[in-house]
């Protein structure tokens, strides 16, 4: 119910300046937010758990099969996407224009992205992808296409300007409307 309330707040009315409004520095909000669930055996639960890993006995040939499969572009691609999105940092700093926005950690990584709506290849993770992110006139939008996974990012600062709500959906693009959302909302600090 909390996380639906944050986000028809954060919707409720259209910030007249989205990037300044997104300029500062932000603090995760765990209670808040909706994360997806873990799938079964991440943590050593559920059938076909070894080790408190998962999967096949590391001598077969399915670890085998599984081995030379993240060896692939493909997956080398969709690793370092995964990376961008999760875990969401605990500290986020944003500076903004109308024509870029930056994103800081409190780990240190950069992420700087145009604002122009043109896709752009950019190297994310040690791995190229498409990436296209635009203002809308309430929000910050971005599309990552890495391989046959896409990423669509929103972001929307509360009317009073005390939250940010960044929903990110995760989908195949041979699959379009399949991902689950993830919700990750953020406290104003600064």
């Amino acid at each position: 119910m909390a996380v639906a309330t944050a986000h028809l707040a954060a919707q409720a009315s259209p910030q007249p300046n989205p990037p300044e409004a997104l300029k500062g520095t932000w603090q995760f909000n765990k209670d808040l937010s909706k994360m997806p669930p873990e799938p079964p055996g991440s943590r050593g639960e559920g059938a076909g758990a070894r080790g408190g890993r998962g999967g096949p006995p590391p001598d077969s040939e399915a670890a085998r099969a599984q081995a030379d499969l993240e060896k692939t572009p493909e997956m080398r691609q969709f690793r370092a996407a995964m990376k961008e999105i999760q875990p969401p940092p605990d500290i986020l700093f944003i500076s903004a224009s109308p024509t870029e926005v930056t994103f800081v950690t409190k780990e240190g990584a950069v992420r700087k992205f145009p604002t122009d709506g043109v896709k752009q290849k950019m190297e994310i993770s040690q791995s190229r992808m498409d990436v296209t992110t635009s203002w809308t006139p309430s929000s910050l939008t971005q599309d990552i296409v890495a391989g046959s996974l896409k990423i669509a990012r929103t972001w929307v600062v509360s009317d009073d300007g005390t939250r940010l709500v960044i929903t990110v959906r995760t989908e195949a693009t041979s699959r379009p409307g399949t991902g689950v959302p993830m919700i990750l909302v953020y406290t104003r600090t600064q």
